[in-house]
Parts: C-alpha cells; sequence; structure tokens
C-alpha cells in the first residue's frame, strides 16, 4: 500500500515539472520572464501583418526586449504589448516603430527611436507606435543607393567591352593563333630536350660517379697532398733563401759594374771616352783607315812590288 502511494507521488511530481517546465518556455516564447520584473510598453498599429508574439524590440540594433501580446481592438486597431529589459532607459518622447526584419520572410520586428535624448525617461505604459512605409519602401530605400553605383559600373563595363571588341580585329586574331603557333612549337622543342636529357641521365649519372670515385680519392690521399704542398713549401724557401739571394747579389754587381764603365765613358776616360768625345782621335783613326785601304788598293794593282813568289827556289850556291 505504501510502495503504491510513493509511485503516485513520483508521477505526481514528475508532472508538476513538467508543467512548469511548459509554463517557463511558453512564457519565454511569449516574450515574458518569470525571475525579473521587466517595464511593460503598450502602443496601437493599424497593421501588424509579419509582427508575431516574442518578436525581438530593438534599439540602435540590439535587442532590449521582447513582444508580449497582440490584440485585435473594437475599432480595428492592433494593440502591441512589449516588455523592456529592466534597467535600460527610453528617452522621453521615444517612439515604437514597426519595421522590417528579414525581407524573405516578411518578419517585423519593434524598434525604439528617438531623435534626441534630453535626460528624461520615458514612463511606462503608453508609446506612441509608428509604421514603416512597407517592405517595397524599405527594399526601395535599401536598394537605390546601390542603383547609381549599379549604373555607373554597366557603363565602365560597356567601356571596357568596346575596347575589347576594338581590339578583338582580324589582326589581332591572327597574332594570338601565330602565338599559339609559336607556343606549340616551343613546347615540341621541350618535349624532345626532355627526350634528349632522359636518354643523358644515364652518362649524367656515370658522370657523377666517377666524379665522387675522384672526390673520395683526394679524400683518401690528404695526407699525401698535405706533405707535397709542405715539401713545395720548404723548396720555395730555400729557392728564395739561397739560389734567388745569390742572382740578386749578381745583378747588383754587375749593375754597378756597368754603372762604373758608363761614367768612364761619359767622363772622357779611356779610349772607348775618347772615341766618342775627342774629335782628334776619331779623326787620326778615321786617316789611319783611309792610309790601309789605299795600301791594299797599291798591292792589289801592283803585287810584284810587294810579293816575291817563286816556284823553283833558287840553288845554293
Amino acid at each position: 500500500m505504501g510502495s503504491k502511494i510513493g509511485k503516485e507521488i513520483k508521477i505526481g511530481g514528475f508532472l508538476i515539472v513538467v508543467f512548469l517546465l511548459f509554463v517557463l518556455g511558453l512564457n519565454f516564447l511569449k516574450g515574458n520572464s518569470m525571475f525579473s520584473k521587466d517595464i511593460e510598453f503598450h502602443t496601437f498599429y493599424d497593421n501588424v501583418q509579419g509582427l508575431q508574439v516574442s518578436a525581438d524590440v530593438q534599439i540602435n540594433g540590439v535587442s532590449i526586449g521582447k513582444v508580449k501580446e497582440i490584440e485585435l481592438q473594437d475599432d480595428k486597431t492592433i494593440k502591441v504589448v512589449f516588455n523592456i529589459t529592466k534597467g535600460v532607459r527610453l528617452p522621453d518622447g521615444s517612439v515604437a516603430k514597426l519595421t522590417s526584419n528579414d525581407l524573405l520572410t516578411g518578419s517585423k520586428i519593434i524598434s525604439i527611436e528617438f531623435e534626441e535624448d534630453n535626460g528624461t525617461s520615458a514612463e511606462p505604459g503608453f508609446m506612441v507606435g509608428v509604421e514603416s512605409e512597407g517592405i517595397l519602401d524599405d527594399l526601395s530605400n535599401s536598394v537605390s543607393p546601390l542603383v547609381a553605383t549599379v549604373q555607373s559600373t554597366l557603363a565602365s563595363l560597356d567601356t571596357v567591352l568596346n575596347s575589347v571588341n576594338d581590339l578583338i580585329n582580324e589582326n589581332t586574331i591572327n597574332h594570338v593563333n601565330q602565338s599559339f603557333a609559336h607556343l606549340e612549337n616551343t613546347m615540341a622543342e621541350l618535349q624532345q630536350f626532355s627526350v634528349v636529357l632522359n636518354e643523358q641521365s644515364q652518362n649524367l649519372s656515370n658522370s657523377m660517379t666517377h666524379i665522387e670515385s675522384v672526390t673520395g680519392n683526394l679524400a683518401d690521399n690528404n695526407s699525401s697532398i698535405a706533405t707535397t704542398l709542405q715539401n713545395l713549401e720548404g723548396f720555395s724557401n730555400q729557392l728564395t733563401e739561397t739560389d734567388l739571394k745569390k742572382t740578386l747579389n749578381s745583378l747588383e754587381s754587375a749593375s754597378v759594374e756597368l754603372d762604373g764603365l758608363m761614367q768612364k765613358v761619359n767622363s772622357n776616360q779611356g779610349t772607348l771616352g775618347k772615341l766618342i768625345h775627342d774629335d782628334e782621335v776619331y779623326n787620326n783613326l778615321n786617316e789611319a783607315l783611309h792610309s790601309i785601304e789605299g795600301m791594299i788598293q797599291e798591292i792589289k794593282s801592283k803585287p810584284g812590288k810587294y810579293l816575291n813568289i817563286s816556284v823553283f827556289p833558287a840553288k845554293q850556291r
């Protein structure tokens, strides 16, 4: 008996919780808050097509509340009750403007608008409501600034197309065709080069192998190469210190002797100096040469006078 009553209590508690959750969800969808005291306003419109309960109430694009109720009045006007989150201050003279939220779905929201903030807050209760000019008018107002831009773009595009048409003539087409033909020839040559390169790849591989072998031999004989370079350096040092020094000394001695000889020649000393600088010596030498030349001519003309040649020698008496 007790267990049966316990099950009934559990079922009853579960139903109560479900009911409370349902009520909370329903009030949330209606824009009502169960835990905070929002500020309530109401206004009147002639047509609220697209406005739903729980629709946003915004100010400058920021959500500050929800639509609570929508009621048709006897005079065919529609009363709209909406809540504003507590703590949000609305300037005195604010109006509730019914405006479009989504052009595709046609949904609407309430936008709070005011001309200036005079520091005085609006009192809860009635607020003046105004309606937008309609979806088509809003669309026209939104799109109209783009019309001039689109027209300017179309004009520029038309100019560009006319320029392109002027460029695309028969000569241009011929040039383009020739360019493509040259490009095709270039691609064919590149393909042939690729084939040749592939054929030479084995030779390149062998060359690389030989290069690696040479570098390996160099690395293996590094110590021998270093010894050879050291020997060359030692030989160069010895050559510099011995033979080169002797050669320089000999050149210096010869230069001194040549300098002394040139000084004697220039100073009219010795036979060569007198021959160069003394005209008398030159004249005497010249006269001697002339005398010798005359004697040679006389010997040639009268050889018997100076030469006594006998085939049979004279007998001794």
